[in-house]
């Protein structure tokens, strides 16, 4: 089995989180009203 190095989880982890930014920045300037019940998430 291929084993990931911890550099590369990390790294894989703060791109996946980067595009969830990215789409949900997308989705909150589309709906304001929705910005406080993503927030709270």
């Amino acid at each position: 089995m291929h084993k990931l190095n911890t550099k590369e989880l990390m790294i894989s982890e703060f791109l996946n989180n980067a595009i969830l930014w990215v789409l949900r920045g997308k989705v909150i300037s589309k709906c304001p009203l929705s910005s406080k019940k993503m927030s709270l998430k």
